[in-house]
């Protein structure tokens, strides 16, 4: 999913994709992510009803709905609500002149939805947007820009989503007694290999912190402090099932893999992990 933070302060806004585009300078993954509705404006592309579904999902599914059923009794105007959750207070806006006397038919229906993408994902935060807008191209010129899509301007943003498990695999470290060829290491691939591609994410994020690859693969993972620094496996004496678990430095992109008897148990412990993600056992150093 992604993430977007409204701030009042316009310098506020600047300073954030200051930040994104530093680091991307030089070469640091930024680990907060644009709405795909953001994305879509600053690539100057036409936002959409299934947009909405990133702004707010009830409001979406409402829309879906008009959308896809008949409309025959009355359902409202060409309004909508604005909720200031900082005030805790609403506004009701029309979206059109008069829209406020105009009724939702089946034959405007469309023009509706249209309004309505197009007020609650650009003019309702079109100052921030701006501010927002002015930052990126501070660092990034314009022309750069206008040849990518949003969903290319997302990958170099934030990265990839995708995880290659062979990538990963020929861009790890061993330390301790671990080595490529070490059985509990050919367990550890061999259980990663069996995960769905969600259960891979929330695994990675377990190790790493983080949602998505670098652009440059595994190879451009770093640390806190921005330098390069790969994934790594260092070994870590087993007593039992009750006390062992996999522990993760992700400041270091660093776990502590017990020598573990059999890969059963090692399969217990990662799925553990990625069923149950507040019971992340982290070390932070």
């Amino acid at each position: 999913f992604f993430f977007f933070f409204f701030f009042q302060a316009e310098d506020g806004i600047r300073d954030v994709e200051r930040s994104r585009g530093l680091g991307d300078v030089y070469k640091r993954q930024i680990k907060a992510y644009l709405a795909k509705y953001i994305l879509k404006q600053i690539t100057c592309e036409e936002v959409a009803a299934e947009d909405l579904k990133y702004y707010d999902e009830e409001l979406w599914k409402s829309v879906e709905f008009i959308k896809s059923n008949p409309v025959q009794t009355y359902i409202g105007t060409f309004t909508t609500t604005r909720k200031d959750s900082f005030k805790n207070t609403s506004t009701t806006i029309a979206l059109k002149e008069r829209g406020d006397k105009e009724s939702i038919t089946e034959e405007n229906k469309a023009e509706f939805v249209r309004l309505l993408c197009e007020y609650h994902l650009v003019e309702s935060i079109k100052e921030q947007f701006e501010a927002l807008h002015m930052g990126i191209c501070s660092l990034i010129p314009k022309e750069a820009i206008r040849v990518l899509d949003s969903e290319e301007l997302e990958f170099f943003l934030c990265g990839d989503h995708e995880i290659s498990l062979i990538d990963w695999k020929e861009n790890t470290r061993y330390k301790g007694v671990y080595h490529k060829s070490h059985p509990v290491i050919k367990w550890f691939w061999n259980i990663l290999s069996k995960l769905s591609t969600s259960e891979l994410e929330k695994f990675f994020q377990f190790c790493t912190g983080s949602v998505r690859v670098p652009i440059e693969g595994f190879k451009g993972l770093t640390s806190n402090n921005g330098k390069l620094c790969g994934f790594s496996i260092e070994s870590k004496d087993y007593q039992n099932e009750e006390l062992d678990f996999l522990v993760a430095h992700t400041c270091f992109n660093r776990i502590e893999l017990p020598i573990y008897p059999c890969i059963e148990i090692m399969e217990k412990a990662i799925r553990k992990i990625i069923s149950t993600p507040l019971c992340f056992q982290f070390a932070f150093e």
